[in-house]
This record gives structure tokens, sequence and C-alpha cells, in this order.
């Protein structure tokens, strides 16, 4: 079973919690697979407000789940270690079955979810953290070759647009197969766009969502 390359991201964590780089994620024949898929994908007009929900890749989900369900409890080690709590550590949220429980398995307490999303040309998504009910939040560039990648914000600025960010902006830069992955808390602020490019921007988009 392939597996792939996951290195800690070296920011401040103070500003950004923890972010991880995600690298040569899928197989050739996956992304070829992938890229036959957005060739026949029509992208609507309402993409350029929200992010369009592709097709979902269950065959790839099947080999990405049991690796990412693997890595969340190893994932929440480290945010436990690094005192940055998450938002399954919250009791405000509606998942405090999370809150000890790290060992996941799909079908059986959670989901994991393997998709292709894209952007229209003209998107330009604002700040915001994910939700607590995506336990895990996995992105893989993945086409076309240059597009813009996702920005990551520091403070509390949900809702803002990234040219209303006074603070310095980082990014994981575009590169097909290459991504990121952290789990949702108050510190993972980003926002993605589509305003430089005369191109879709695609992306695979992998969460383990909450069941119970």
């Amino acid at each position: 079973m392939k597996n792939f390359i996951i290195k800690k991201i070296d920011w401040d964590k103070e500003k950004h919690g923890l972010i991880w780089q995600c690298i040569d994620v899928f197989t050739q024949e996956e992304l070829v697979y992938i890229n036959k898929q957005i060739a026949t994908s029509v992208v609507p007009a309402s993409a350029i407000i929200a992010a369009y929900q592709g097709q979902f890749l269950s065959s790839i989900r099947d080999r990405l789940a049991p690796i990412v369900c693997d890595l969340y409890s190893s994932l929440r080690q480290e945010y436990k270690n690094e005192g940055i709590s998450v938002f399954a550590d919250n009791d405000a949220y509606s998942i405090t079955y999370y809150k000890h429980c790290w060992t996941l398995t799909h079908g059986l307490n959670c989901t994991v979810d393997v998709h292709l999303q894209a952007a229209a040309q003209g998107l330009n998504y604002p700040i915001h953290p994910d939700t607590e009910n995506k336990l895990l939040s996995f992105l893989v560039y993945v086409s076309p070759k240059e597009q813009e990648p996702t920005y990551f914000h520091q403070g509390d600025k949900e809702g803002m647009y990234k040219e209303q960010d006074p603070d310095p902006i980082k990014t994981v830069p575009w590169k097909v197969n290459t991504g990121y992955m952290f789990i949702a808390n108050d510190l993972s602020m980003h926002s993605c766009a589509n305003t430089k490019f005369n191109t879709d921007r695609w992306v695979v988009m992998c969460t383990i969502r909450a069941t119970l």
C-alpha cells in the first residue's frame, strides 16, 4: 500500500497552529484517473462563490482511509504535546466522543470522504478555520500545473478576505500531488482563491468526519 511523505511545516505555532506538508500523495495511476475525471467534469458558474464538490473517488478513499485514520492519533498527540487545543477538545461542540477517542476507523466511528473539488475562475473564498465536524482536513493540489495555493492566516480573521489581511500570509506552494493536512482549531485560519489564472483550480479534498 503506497504511503506518502508528511512533514511538519516550521511555522510559528502561536500564529498558525500545526500544519503538515504532504508530498507524492497519489500514484501515477491515480493521477491519470483523477485527470480523466477532471477532463469530463463541468464546473458550474456557482463555483465562483463557493468551491464545487466534484466526483467522489471511492477507490482512492479505500486506500487513504486507513492511512489518515492511523495518522489522526499521532497528530492529536502532537497537538497535545504543543499545548494546542483542537475543536474536538472543546466541550462546547457536539463531538465530545472524540475528546478522548483518538483511534478512528472508517465506517465504525468516523467517515473518510475523498472527492474532487474545483474553484472556478474568480472565486475568492473568505478566511475560515474549517468546522468541528471535520476531524482532519487533508487537501492535495492536482490540476493545473500552476495555480493559487491555499493561504494561511494568523489571528481571528474569520470572514475576512485575503486582501484584507494586514499580516504576513503563509502558503504551501502549489505543486501537483502536494498538499497539506491539519486538525481544525482556532489557529487553522485559511482561505482559497482563483483570481490569478485563467483556469479552474482542482484539488482533491480528503476529510475525516465525525459520525458520533
